[in-house]
């Protein structure tokens, strides 16, 4: 049993507790978002050699208050915003959309592991 003398040690070692699971939560929901996003992204990137849709990396960092997650293009990074919106010039292309349906199924699954 806890004395009033120690209480508010108790209270602040409960406090970082639930700090800690939350934020292991969090950081687990965005790193599963960004692979779902990865792998998306695999499946659906236009594939000529498929050198392109084998070149998406995810990445994460995770500081004390700040978590943050990238996926990108590491074998053609000047290429997806060629693809998702298509080019003119002297040989034009269409856009393949594929960028923007990853991402929200990334935050989709993010949303769904935090139950928001």
């Amino acid at each position: 049993m806890t004395t009033p003398d120690g209480f508010s040690e108790e209270l602040v070692n409960l406090a970082r507790s639930f700090v800690n699971e939350e934020q292991e939560k969090v950081v687990a929901a965005v790193r599963k978002g960004a692979d779902v996003t990865k792998q998306q992204l695999v499946q659906t990137s236009p594939s000529d050699s498929g050198d392109y849709a084998a070149g998406w990396r995810r990445s994460s960092k995770v500081t004390f208050d700040h978590i943050e997650a990238s996926v990108y293009q590491a074998k053609k990074p000047g290429l997806p915003h060629l693809l998702e919106k298509g080019h003119g010039g002297p040989h034009p292309a269409p856009a393949h959309p594929h960028i923007e349906s990853a991402y929200e199924v990334g935050v989709a699954t993010i949303e769904s592991e935090l139950g928001t």
